[in-house]
C-alpha cells in the first residue's frame, strides 16, 4: 500500500502569489500531482494507492480524472472534515478507516518526483522498515543517524545528526508498527515540541522498542523537489 496525506495547506505558495495548491500547479503539459504519482508507475498494478485530502468534492473530481488519465485504478480516496496535526497524524487517522492488517505502509508525500523509483533493495526483508535517503546539504530535512550496516540509530526532524536526509519516502512493514510509533511519540507530546506531528521521529520510538529499520540510499539526481516556490520554479527549468 502507498498512501499520500494531501491535507497540506500550500501556504508558502499561496502567499508567493500562487493561486492554486501546490499538487495542482502546471509541470510541461502535466501538473506535481500526476508527475509524484507517476513516480510508482511501475507498481499502480500490484499496489493499493491511498490519497488523504480535505473534504472538497471538487478536489476529489479532480484527482478521480487525473487518475483516470494515468491509469491507475486501485485507490481510496479519505476525506477529513478538519485539520489534521501534520503529515504522521493524517497517516494514523487515515489507516483507521482502512482494512489492512499485514499489509506494508509505505508513504510519500505529494510534492517530490522519484525517478526510477524500486521498493526492492539488499536487505529489505530483513528489517521491520527503512527511509529513502540522500546525500544533501542543509539543516531543513528529515535525518537518519546509521550505524556501518546502515542500520537506523536514531531520526530527528530538522536537526542535522546526519548527512543522510530524507526524501519523504518512509516504509514500515505493517501499519501496526506505525501505529505503536505513532502513539508512543504522542505520549511525549512531540507535537508541542515541533509545531505539527513528522513521520521520522516516529522511528525513534520503534528502534527503543526493538525494532530495526535501513536506509535506502538514492541518488540526489533521481529526486525533484517542489515542495517550495524556489524548488518549483527550479523544477520547471531542469524537468523534462
Amino acid at each position: 500500500m502507498i498512501l499520500i496525506p494531501m491535507m497540506g495547506k500550500s501556504s508558502r505558495f499561496y502567499n508567493a502569489g500562487y493561486k492554486t495548491h501546490k499538487f495542482k500547479l502546471p509541470v510541461g503539459e502535466s501538473n506535481l500531482f500526476v508527475e509524484t504519482v507517476l513516480s510508482f508507475k511501475d507498481y499502480f498494478d500490484s499496489d493499493f494507492f491511498i490519497f488523504s485530502i480535505p473534504n472538497d468534492q471538487d478536489l476529489k473530481i479532480w484527482i478521480k480524472e487525473q487518475l483516470r488519465q494515468i491509469q491507475l485504478h486501485h485507490y481510496h480516496i479519505v476525506t477529513f472534515d478538519y485539520d489534521t496535526n501534520g503529515q504522521a497524524d493524517t497517516i494514523f487517522k487515515t489507516i483507521q478507516t482502512v482494512e489492512m492488517i499485514e499489509e506494508e505502509l509505505n508513504i510519500f508525500n505529494i510534492d517530490t518526483i522519484l525517478l526510477n523509483f524500486n521498493k526492492v533493495f539488499e536487505g529489505s526483508d530483513k528489517c521491520d522498515g527503512y527511509l529513502e535517503v540522500f546525500y544533501g546539504e542543509g539543516d531543513h530535512w528529515s535525518f537518519a543517524e546509521v550505524d556501518n550496516n546502515n542500520k537506523v540509530i536514531k531520526t530527528a526532524e530538522k536537526d542535522r545528526i546526519s548527512s543522510h536526509c530524507s526524501n519523504g519516502f518512509y516504509n514500515f512493514k505493517n501499519k501496526q508498527i506505525f501505529v505503536e510509533g505513532f502513539l508512543k511519540q504522542q505520549e511525549y507530546n512531540m507535537l508541542n515540541k515541533l509545531g505539527e506531528i513528522y513521520i521520522a521521529p516516529v522511528y525513534n520510538f520503534l528502534i527503543n522498542n526493538g525494532y530495526q529499520f535501513k536506509i535506502k540510499q538514492v541518488d540526489i539526481n533521481d529526486i525533484i523537489f517542489s515542495g517550495t516556490p524556489s524548488e518549483y520554479k527550479a523544477m520547471l527549468k531542469n524537468y523534462k
